[in-house]
């Protein structure tokens, strides 16, 4: 290929590419089509070239296409050029110009010369059909300008998914890729939903759970937990009386530990697993609306923050708290695997309720839960490999709690732990979750899951993941002797979906009048807030006669009567109480050591963490126990270990030198005995 021409005019001759590196265009063609020429020699005028494309602003540049060139203030040279008009005859034509039969006529340069043909715009009004300027033969005599026709180059198809996504992003306002729903047909509240109801939501929750959070303080399990935070932060008055290494994982004391690095602080430790509260509602509606949609999120979302089962809980500090936030996040995941079939999804549901296992040892049950599913629905493809991708995440990060035992030496702990909890007593009815659990939640709330396992459009995976989420730990607790108040709490979120999810699929009979249905369903869900408002109540401001359950709230009077034993004891004094729990708050309020008479001689039958007393009559008579502690609670708890101590008391002439008062009854009184 030749070139013609200075080396300024490369890029009008349309070998673009090639030109300024002294190479000749493989194909030039292609842009001679571009420019609308057909040979090599033919040239665009530049008045053509500046007229197509105006410099303009910045912002259209890639609405035109010309990404490449339009922002660097260049012409493109494919935006269509306006009509030129031509003015001359063929005796003008320039002597190197191909014959006019096999070239179009030549366009010279807007720059003024009289040996150039004269150049203007065209008018507005349609011209003539005229023969084509391109024609093999010979043209017949020009008699008015012909304006040559350039037809636009064809844009070069796009990937379809790019602009499906821009499209879909700006058009529609809405995220390229959202998560499929299916499930029941149109529903009366279905619609949008405002942002402000849902975060309304978690600010009533979050308001129930801090609204007088430091009434009463902390029982035994709380003043173990936030001992042993005080412990891990170094703080002086903890580190002799609250070891480390407990029976429990070390996940939430470490978070605590910042809070109680100094003094006895109570109320810091509350409102942390008050917002683990909270954030557990809101992990609760993420979970509901991948699943059902956000009607039902909400209205789920609404019968958690409500719930007084889960009120109470979270008003304290306990393991539960955090470690049903950590399950509800996994079990949110493992919706997000089932509609993704993404791995990531999965591996992050696995190691996220590894950390709840770290929060506390029984949420192990909720890995059964997770593998009874992958096994058990139809929606997972292949199970198999599902199990070998979750089972060792989860196993990895659970084992971090034995792997510190064992760096720390304490590995005979935790063995002794996991005897005691195996062999232990029972210390409830059977039917202890089926009455007493079952009416914090709200009968209401129960009925309303139940419903929904039993209507016909609610047979899914969806409903069988949250029957399995519900069912399995209720029965494995209802198997095992020992019935903790919360060990049961990771069902509950799950029996908010069902219960949100009953109350939206109810259907009311056609024959009944449109305007109905608009009327009785939120007047169901009315009642239904009503049926357990009663329980909030109950559970925001507690009573000191109702007081009386583990893991319900504090005790009445510890805290003052471990205060008084702090400011009126000389140091050297041990007390002795019914049982581990009073002795516990003592400690952490009075910072004297304290033992119960309840705790067993026999290893298998005791908390390692507790030191038994052997021979309590002896140790009374030696005086190594000077002060004497009844309380209702654990006399409640205990009758036995309530009758011993009172024997002892009428023994050894024992005095009443403090007593605290609640619901004008005596609550807790210290004694002191004169062997």
């Amino acid at each position: 290929m030749s070139f013609s021409g200075d080396s300024g005019d490369w890029w009008a001759q349309g070998d673009r590419s090639r030109r300024h590196l002294g190479r000749p265009d493989p194909s030039p063609e292609l842009h001679r089509r571009r420019l609308g020429l057909s040979r090599p020699g033919d040239r665009v005028p530049r008045v053509a070239l500046t007229e197509a494309a105006p410099k303009g602003d910045l912002q259209d540049w890639w609405e035109w296409g010309d990404g490449s060139r339009r922002h660097l203030a260049r012409p493109d040279l494919r935006r269509e050029a306006p009509t030129v008009l031509l003015d001359h005859s063929p005796a003008e034509a320039p002597v190197s110009s191909p014959p006019p039969s096999a070239a179009p006529p030549q366009v010279s340069s807007p720059s003024p010369a009289p040996a150039l043909p004269q150049v203007s715009l065209p008018s507005l009004a349609p011209a003539p059909p005229q023969a084509s300027p391109l024609a093999p033969a010979s043209p017949p005599e020009v008699k008015e300008p012909v304006a040559p026709t350039r037809t636009r180059p064809p844009k070069r198809p796009r990937s379809p998914k790019p602009l499906a996504i821009l499209n879909e992003a700006n058009t529609l306002k809405k995220p390229p890729r959202t998560v499929r729903r299916t499930g029941a047909g149109p529903h009366p509240w279905d619609g949008d939903l405002p942002t402000w109801a849902v975060r309304a939501t978690l600010a009533v929750a979050l308001l129930v759970r801090v609204v007088d959070l430091n009434r009463f303080g902390f029982n035994g399990d709380e003043a173990v937990y936030s001992g042993q935070a005080a412990s891990l932060a170094g703080n002086p008055l903890f580190v002799h009386q609250f070891p480390v290494f407990r029976a429990h994982p070390l996940l939430v004391p470490t978070l605590l530990s910042p809070l109680f690095g100094q003094g006895s602080p109570d109320v810091r430790g509350r409102a942390v697993m008050a917002l683990f509260g909270a954030a557990t509602v809101g992990a609760s509606y993420l979970v509901a609306r991948d699943l059902f949609g956000r009607r039902t999120g909400l209205i789920a979302a609404v019968i958690l923050a409500l719930m007084p089962y889960h009120i109470a809980i979270s008003r304290q500090v306990l393991l539960d708290g955090p470690a049903v936030t950590f399950t509800v996040l996994s079990l949110w995941m493992l919706v997000r695997w089932v509609h993704s079939q993404r791995t990531i999804w999965l591996v992050a549901s696995a190691g996220t309720l590894g950390l709840g296992v770290l929060s506390k040892e029984t949420m192990v049950v909720m890995a059964g839960a997770m593998v009874a599913f992958i096994l058990v629905s139809s929606r997972v493809s292949r199970p198999i490999r599902a199990l070998a991708v979750a089972l060792p995440v989860l196993l990895v990060v659970s084992l971090a709690l034995p792997l510190a035992l064992v760096l720390a030496h304490h590995g005979s702990t935790g063995q002794n732990y996991l005897a005691w909890q195996l062999v232990r007593s029972s210390n409830h009815a059977a039917t202890f979750y089926f009455t007493t659990v079952a009416a914090g939640i709200g009968w209401g709330v129960v009925a309303a899951a139940g419903a929904a396992l039993l209507l016909r459009n609610n047979r899914t995976w969806r409903e069988l993941l949250l029957a399995i989420w519900v069912l399995v730990p209720y029965l494995f607790f209802e198997i095992y002797p020992l019935k903790g108040y919360p060990y049961v709490l990771p069902a509950a979120p799950a029996i908010a979906v069902l219960a949100a999810r009953g109350l939206l699929t109810l259907r009311l009979p056609k024959s009944l009048p449109s305007r109905l249905p608009s009327v009785v369903y939120p007047a169901v869900a009315a009642a239904l807030a009503a049926s357990i408002g009663v329980g909030v109540w109950q559970t925001v401001f507690p009573s000191a006669a109702q007081a009386g359950l583990a893991g319900q709230g504090g005790i009445p009077g510890g805290r003052e009567a471990g205060k008084w034993v702090g400011s009126h004891l000389v140091p050297g004094n041990q007390l002795m109480t019914i049982g581990p729990s009073m002795a516990n708050i003592i400690e952490y309020y009075s910072h004297f050591p304290a033992q119960g008479i309840s705790v067993s001689t026999n290893p298998l039958h005791r908390n390692p963490a507790y030191v038994p007393i052997d021979n309590p009559d002896l140790e009374v008579r030696q005086g190594q126990f000077a002060f004497l502690v009844w309380d209702t609670y654990s006399a409640d708890r205990s009758p036995s270990s309530a009758g011993r101590l009172t024997t002892l008391l009428t023994r050894y002439h024992a005095s009443p030198v403090h007593t605290e008062m609640a619901a004008g009854r005596p609550v807790v009184v210290i004694y002191q005995v004169h062997p």
